[in-house]
């Protein structure tokens, strides 16, 4: 069902919408083929380990909507146990000091994943944050404004990647290392503009 929503959401956008995608729960990884590569999995409540293949979502699944999307920016924030799967083969962000940046990055289209961590790191949760150490940031990052590095009132997917990296580092005392990445090769950028 999540994935039928997904690929309704994303055939159904148009050329200026924006598409934020959060999920927060179980990932899980398996070897498969002749090759032994490393698969990941979004697992909703009714998958199942046995067939993860039939029952979970393959990580995957986000580059090939991010391909499929009329919409003009789509960010994709992953907080599960080996989300940096979904990053896999994706390019680094552009430079953010570069003149005009946020004029060129909010009229190309943008294809941005920041994940909780890297392809083999689990996620940490504490019970004072009420969260995994990635959710307890990107709260931060944008209720609380933490996020705009530069403070000219926006944030973009670059910015947030940025915060969350480095707060999701020191509060798991490195145990996580989150990803910052671009799904394609175009220059955009997510931006959120607080009230």
């Amino acid at each position: 069902k999540i994935q039928k929503e997904l690929y309704t959401i994303a055939n159904n956008a148009q050329a200026n919408d924006r598409i934020v995608f959060y999920f927060a729960g179980h990932g899980e990884t398996e070897t498969v083929g002749v090759d032994e590569k490393k698969v990941g999995y979004l697992m909703p409540v009714d998958g199942t380990l046995e067939d993860k293949w039939l029952t979970a979502i393959e990580m995957d699944v986000l580059k090939r909507m991010a391909h499929r999307s009329k919409a003009k920016h789509m960010l994709f924030m992953v907080d599960a146990c080996y989300g940096g799967l979904a990053a896999v083969d994706t390019r680094g962000l552009t430079d953010t000091a570069s003149p005009n940046y946020l004029d060129v990055v909010a009229n190309d289209v943008s294809r941005q994943i920041i994940t909780a961590g890297s392809e083999d790191q689990v996620v940490l949760s504490n019970d004072d944050w009420g969260h995994s150490a990635f959710t307890k940031n990107v709260i931060a990052a944008l209720q609380e404004q933490k996020a705009d590095s530069n403070l000219d009132g926006v944030i973009t997917g670059a910015e947030l990647g940025n915060y969350i990296q480095e707060k999701v580092a020191f509060d798991t005392e490195n145990a996580q290392t989150p990803q910052n990445r671009k799904l394609t090769t175009d220059d955009g950028e997510f931006i959120f503009i607080p009230n």
